[in-house]
Parts: structure tokens; sequence; C-alpha cells
């Protein structure tokens, strides 16, 4: 990783509600709220290229948010088994923290490659 993209990484994790760009064709929103979990909303398209960043993200939100984090990835268009191991790292990070990580309800498609790749159960996606 980079120092920009390490910086990038901050960034995003540290701003109240910000954009920041995961990837070339991700980004990852996390909006934070007063006494309950922050919310990380990505869309776009997730993959190998994209997935250290993504967990760098998710981790430093997690670090940052004593209540938590709730993932929406209700805008994601493509995700592969690298953005679910990525999911699993920040879930087994939050965990050793003592703090939340949920997963809203998601498309078919990322319920599908997240439940291959055996982060459905860790992950508790429905269906």
């Amino acid at each position: 990783m980079s120092p920009q993209q390490v910086s990038e990484v901050r960034a995003v994790a540290a701003a109240p509600a910000v954009r920041g760009k995961i990837g070339e064709r991700a980004a990852l929103l996390i909006e934070r709220h007063r006494g309950g979990p922050a919310r990380a909303v990505m869309s776009g398209e997730f993959d190998m290229t994209s997935a250290g960043l993504l967990a760098g993200a998710l981790c430093e939100a997690v670090e940052a948010e004593p209540a938590g984090l709730s993932l929406d990835l209700s805008a994601v268009e493509f995700c592969d088994c690298s953005t679910a191991h990525a999911l699993m790292a920040a879930k087994a990070f939050a965990r050793t923290r003592g703090r939340a990580f949920t997963l809203a309800p998601c498309s078919f498609h990322v319920t599908r490659v997240l439940t291959l790749a055996g982060a459905g159960q860790l992950l508790a996606v429905p269906g």
C-alpha cells in the first residue's frame, strides 16, 4: 500500500461523513452517528485490487467507532472472494476490539459470493 493510499484510507476513516475512493471503480462512504454504530456504505465494483484498501478502511473505521460499524452493500455492483475475505478480516478485527460489525441485507449476487467464500455465517448474511 503506497503512502498516498494509506492517507486516503485514514481520511475515509477519520471524517464524520466522507466518501473515499477504494480502487478504480469502488467507493466507501462512512457516516458517523452519535450514540450508535457508524454506517459504512460500499458502492461500485470490489475485487482483489481493492480488497486491501477496503479491509484497512473498515478496520480504521471500527477502531474509531466504539459503537461499531453497520455495513451496507446494497450499492455493490460486483465483488469477489477477496472482498469477502476483506470483510471477514474487518469483522475479526472488530471482534478483537469488542465492537459490533453487522451487515445489512444485500443483493443476491453479493450474498452468493459471501456464502461461497465461506463468509455467509460469519457475517450473518440472510439467505
